[in-house]
């Protein structure tokens, strides 16, 4: 009976040796789960053979769509280039891995997904720890613009999250307070080289919980649930605070 356990205890480990050994090993996971105004799951797996699959499944009332995409890519320093051939799923060959996010480079705009494990050597710049309410996105333009895009540093960062609520400290009359607000941030630099941030505020909910943290929300209206807040960080000044849209 011993030798009997003895034997299927050998079988056990080599069939769970033999499992592991076929596994690849993944250097970055990211994903996107929304329940609103759709269901849908993404999955990005980037693994150390220099190959990804990418899974995408979508519920939309009777229609559910499940799809899976795969290819090759390489990290060079921070940004997966994929090749031979693009990213098909949006068509795009480049990604940057940035602050916890997978940022995948579109035309004028950016579309994202959420690291959830990251073997490679990057590290996050900034830290959210205490600024969980707030995202930062790329600043693109299909216009000529006096604006540059800017990369904020934790200092400027910081600074911002200041201005905003002093911002709203000098409008509570007419707004909730900051903290019932997502914010989503877009950093420039301007003509005289000062840094600008322009800061779009939305009343927190379920829905927003979902999604501020991965596509610029556009809304019309929306009264003091629709906030734009800009700032000159580099004089630490508030330009704008507009109630209910752009202005």
């Amino acid at each position: 009976m011993q030798k009997r356990h003895c034997i299927i205890l050998l079988l056990v480990l080599i069939f769970s040796c033999s499992k592991r050994s076929t596994e690849k090993e993944i250097l970055v996971e990211a994903k996107l789960e929304m329940n609103i105004p759709i269901a849908e799951k993404m999955r990005f797996k980037f693994y150390a053979d220099s190959s990804y699959i990418f899974s995408v499944e979508r519920m939309e009332f009777n229609h559910k769509i499940a799809e899976e995409f795969s290819g090759r890519c390489f990290l060079k320093n921070d940004t997966i280039i994929f090749n031979p051939f693009p990213f098909k799923y949006i068509e795009t060959e480049k990604a940057v891995i940035k602050n916890g996010f997978i940022d995948f480079l579109i035309e004028n705009s950016v579309w994202r997904l959420e690291i959830t494990k990251n073997e490679t050597h990057i590290k996050n710049k900034l830290n959210f720890d205490k600024l969980n309410d707030y995202a930062i996105f790329p600043y693109t333009s299909s216009i000529k613009s006096e604006y540059v895009s800017h990369e904020l540093n934790q200092h400027e960062l910081e600074l911002t999250k200041k201005l905003v609520i002093s911002s709203f400290e000098e409008n509570k009359s007419h707004v909730k307070k900051e903290s019932d607000y997502f914010k989503q941030c877009v950093a420039v630099k301007n003509a005289q080289n000062e840094i600008e941030v322009w800061v779009n505020c939305f009343c927190k909910t379920s829905f927003r919980k979902d999604d501020f943290k991965f596509r610029l929300i556009n809304m019309d209206d929306g009264g003091k649930c629709n906030i734009l807040v800009k700032l000159n960080v580099t004089k630490d000044k508030i330009i704008q605070f507009n109630i209910a849209g752009r202005g």
